[in-house]
């Protein structure tokens, strides 16, 4: 589902930003690319708590930009792009929250 998902997401996004001249990074940032770094490193359940920890807080934070992208973006394109994506990312983040609690089926 997530793989689906965020690549439908950055498809769409790649084509939004290439119809209005807008090149996106081709990696990832500094701060990101450290994240990643730090996960790769673990193993077993200390690897599944970090990534489902960092799950939890990154899809919050995404839902709460798109939120505001969704009634705010200028860009019409962009305006309806974060407001079809962000159902997507609610669920992301409702399903993660799951796992994190436990309460997975």
């Amino acid at each position: 589902m997530m793989v689906t998902d965020h690549t439908k997401a950055n498809s769409e996004l790649q084509a939004i930003a290439s119809k209005n001249g807008v090149t996106l990074p081709s990696k990832l940032d500094a701060a990101h690319q450290e994240k990643v770094d730090k996960i790769s490193n673990l193993s077993g359940e200390q690897f599944d708590k970090t990534y489902v920890s960092e799950m939890v807080k990154d899809h919050e934070k995404v839902a709460g930009e798109f939120e505001k992208a969704s009634k705010t973006a200028q860009n019409p394109e962009l305006k309806s792009f974060a407001a079809t994506t962000l159902p997507v990312i609610k669920n992301h983040l409702k399903h993660i929250k799951a796992i994190a609690s436990g309460k997975t089926t």
